[in-house]
């Protein structure tokens, strides 16, 4: 659970499974919802599956084709604060109550129009087989852009992984059955989980 301070109000967001029981849900103002796509592999099947999609999404996206860009981390600070980002992408409208003047200076000052972001954690173990993969978060309604940084994501941890994966990309509702069509593959890239739910919700603190 996180808390921020804004000029006009304290409040705390913190996400929710989607078994959460009404009652406790009844506590928060739900924000948002985010479908889960859940995939694993060992690591040695990830170049193939790789490979695969970016055939796929050069054939079948030919007139929307791009390249997905690394941010620096000024550029990242800058863009999850910009009008665009916030009104269009994050979930929920971004961060509770009014950001404070130099956070709104900063985000005017993005030249970042995306139409997916993706703020990737570290891979970190979990107990079962070996690490666990967990993409943050594809923020996005564009089903080819989302793709795109999806591929791009996995490629640039490629070099950490070892062992066996475990991965869950967490998208807009709507995205989800595109990108698990997209996702399929002869790759032994497997699915690992049906479509499931996370929940954004805030409380006043």
């Amino acid at each position: 659970m996180s808390a921020v301070t804004f000029h006009r109000s304290l409040a705390g967001r913190l996400c929710r499974g989607d078994d959460s029981s009404s009652e406790k849900l009844s506590r928060y103002r739900l924000l948002a919802k985010e479908g889960i796509l859940c995939l694993f592999c060992e690591v040695g099947e990830i170049g193939p599956f790789l490979e695969e999609l970016q055939q796929r999404l050069e054939q079948e996206y030919k007139a929307e084709a791009f390249n997905p860009v690394t941010l620096s981390q000024a550029e990242e600070e800058k863009a999850v604060l910009s009008t665009n980002v916030v009104a269009n992408l994050l979930p929920g409208g971004g961060q509770p109550g009014s950001a404070s003047q130099e956070g709104a200076d900063l985000g005017r000052d993005c030249p970042l129009r995306p139409n997916a972001l993706s703020l990737c954690t570290i891979p970190y173990p979990v107990p079962y087989h070996h690490v666990a993969l967990h993409f943050n978060n594809i923020f996005g309604h564009s089903l080819y852009s989302v793709c795109a940084v999806f591929l791009a994501q996995l490629r640039n941890l490629l070099s950490c992984l070892s062992g066996y994966l475990i991965f869950y990309t967490y998208v807009h509702p709507s995205i989800w059955p595109g990108l698990k069509q997209f996702c399929q593959n002869s790759s032994n890239v497997m699915f690992f989980k049906d479509y499931w739910e996370e929940l954004l919700v805030e409380t006043d603190l």
